[in-house]
């Protein structure tokens, strides 16, 4: 690559790098904000909190990447318009086909590496995400819950309700826990729950609700035709 070229490349990959941090903040900081006001993603931490940030943020890199390429090509051909460096660029004889080329020299690797986020490292990236979803929906731990805090799920139905803990015997005590059903809902009202650890029969964890009370509500549909002599509407 001549120095013409590794220049206006330079005057592009800069303001690429650029772009691309305050991009990747921002969406890392959204995802942040969004994982934190769900609830069910306390019972995960904070470890598996940052893996979700980071997963989702690979995932929007394929996108992320061509717009902070668009904004780049801009920002420095712009630059170089306004400071009167393109016009002395021509007037060296350098045609506007070597100037495109070099922006292609940076354009062309740029979409090679979103491709391969797309191609490779999206799948993977969203099946550990859902991995670590189903954990946020389904693993249950004692250490996890707060008292006095709901925990609930909108994809499971789920919600949980810790009145005290008892953190020596790794107990909770008086337990509201709440399942939506298709046919129904189911209320248990337990005066403690203990973490069972996961064995060969039952690889995964779950708490066991112990001397307590279960409601079961049946939701059913009843029809019925009266029959009238007249009505008025």
């Amino acid at each position: 690559m001549k120095l013409v070229e590794r220049y206006i490349a330079r005057e592009i990959l800069l303001p690429f790098t650029v772009v691309i941090l305050i991009l990747v903040g921002l969406f890392a900081s959204f995802s942040s904000a969004r994982l934190l006001a769900g609830a069910v993603t306390e019972t995960l931490g904070i470890v598996a909190l940052l893996q979700l940030v980071l997963l989702k943020t690979l995932i929007a890199l394929e996108v992320l990447i061509p717009i902070a390429l668009y904004i780049s090509v801009i920002i420095g051909l712009g630059r170089l318009n306004k400071d009167q460096e393109l016009n002395v660029i021509r007037s060296m004889g350098i045609s506007n086909t070597r100037i495109v080329l070099a922006v292609l020299t940076v354009a062309i690797p740029v979409g090679i590496i979103s491709g391969m986020l797309s191609s490779y490292v999206r799948p993977w990236a969203y099946g550990e995400s859902y991995i670590l979803d189903a954990q946020a929906e389904a693993e249950l731990n004692t250490n996890r819950f707060q008292v006095g805090r709901f925990y609930g799920s909108e994809k499971t139905g789920r919600v949980v309700y810790v009145r005290d803990k008892n953190d020596i015997d790794k107990l909770m005590l008086d337990i509201f826990n709440f399942t939506r059903k298709p046919d129904g809902s189911e209320i248990v009202f337990a005066k403690q729950a203990s973490q069972i650890k996961p064995t060969a029969e039952e690889p995964r964890p779950h708490i066991q609700l112990s001397d307590g009370i279960v409601y079961k509500l049946f939701h059913r549909i009843i029809e019925y035709a009266v029959s009238v002599p007249q009505l008025s509407v």
